[in-house]
């Protein structure tokens, strides 16, 4: 009898251990993954928090982000300071993005896709990339339009819009897809983060990443949008136009009354 209750006592034990066990190997299983959802902290330069909206921008994206932190320079990037954003290839982990944007939300992600690319993509993921977009004989630095700045752009619009129609008015760096390349870009993007095989920077990687002209007006980023439909895209918001002050109107200033005239004497 007596060596029942050992034997109950210790496998009663040996039951939360098994559990702590489970639940050790699934949190090491999700910590190996390089990215996931609201996983990047953007801080200044210091380290120290980032003011503003640029870390709700990044918490709200519907795509992984790099775990970790990545610092935020709110400047123009001294090797292209007419660019609305840069990253420095040997520092993957700081992005430039100019002040004043119009579309400050596009661009930062757009940054945090290079971002992505250079920290958790690998080579065969890039060639997924390059046969969603049919273009398999491109180069991901080289050329008029580089792959490597198309999937910076991919990433922002998967970051932002689940579905798409057409973005060929609001897109950078002649990024054109389908609506079904979207989708499957952003599968392609959520299933890297979880790679077996480690990250690879891509091959002929320049200084600093090609120059973002600043993007045209975005799209409403109001629940339920799809760019490109005719009847869930109310269309860019414009750009305030500033109108002239109008000049004020000259009050005449009033002059002295005029003396009477001399009263003519009575005609005889």
């Amino acid at each position: 009898m007596k060596r029942w209750r050992r034997l109950i006592a210790v496998i009663a034990g040996l039951v939360p251990v098994v559990a702590m066990g489970a639940a050790a190997a699934e949190q090491a299983s999700t910590s190996g993954a390089k990215a996931s959802k609201g996983a990047v902290k953007l801080v200044t330069p210091r380290g120290k928090a980032l003011r503003g909206p640029w870390q709700r921008y990044a918490d709200r994206a519907l795509v992984p982000t790099v775990h970790g932190r990545v610092r935020v320079r709110v400047q123009r990037c001294p090797a292209r300071p007419a660019s609305a954003g840069c990253v420095y290839t040997k520092r993957p982990r700081t992005i430039f993005v100019r002040p004043g944007l119009r579309d400050p939300r596009g661009v930062l992600l757009h940054e945090l896709g290079h971002v992505y690319d250079l920290t958790v993509m690998n080579n065969r993921d890039r060639g997924a990339f390059r046969r969603i977009m049919r273009r398999s004989k491109a180069k991901w630095w080289r050329g008029s339009e580089p792959l490597a700045e198309q999937f910076a752009e991919a990433y922002s619009w998967c970051a932002r819009y689940a579905r798409i129609v057409s973005i060929a008015r609001y897109s950078s760096y002649d990024y054109r897809p389908t609506a079904r390349q979207h989708k499957r870009i952003c599968k392609l993007v959520r299933s890297a983060a979880g790679d077996r095989r480690a990250a690879a920077k891509p091959p002929a990687l320049p200084v600093v990443t090609r120059p973002h002209d600043p993007p045209p007006p975005p799209p409403s980023s109001a629940p339920g949008t799809v760019p490109g439909d005719p009847q869930r895209d109310p269309g860019a918001k414009p750009t305030p136009t500033p109108t002239s002050t109008p000049l004020p109107v000259p009050i005449p200033t009033p002059t002295g009354t005029a003396p009477p005239l001399p009263t003519p004497p009575p005609l005889p």
